[in-house]
């Protein structure tokens, strides 16, 4: 499957566990051990960790910056890409879509 069409609940329904934070101006980063410095910066970001089914983490980070304005479901596909670039292509290629 192309790494492009992967969902998150396609991942779920997978095997695969998912963890999403969404970081804005009013909550604080915690629970993910990301580039916390870096969400200091602009204060708004996404971040998408990735475990297969072996145990293995894959992390992907996306940033706004202060010019730009959030989107959660933008975010959402910035990071998932960024995680999904991790991940063997082995893994992906066992993905089913449902």
């Amino acid at each position: 499957m192309q790494k492009d069409k992967i969902t998150i609940k396609d991942l779920r329904q997978n095997g695969f566990k998912v963890r999403v934070l969404h970081t804005d101006p009013y909550t604080i980063p915690h629970a993910f051990d990301v580039n916390e410095k870096a969400l200091e910066l602009s204060k708004i970001g996404t971040c998408i960790e990735i475990r297969d089914p072996e145990g293995v983490e894959h992390r992907g980070v996306a940033l706004c910056s202060k010019a730009d304005n959030w989107n959660r479901k933008l975010g959402n596909k910035i990071a998932l890409g960024r995680a999904l670039k991790t991940v063997p292509d082995d893994w992906l290629n066992k993905i089913t879509t449902k």
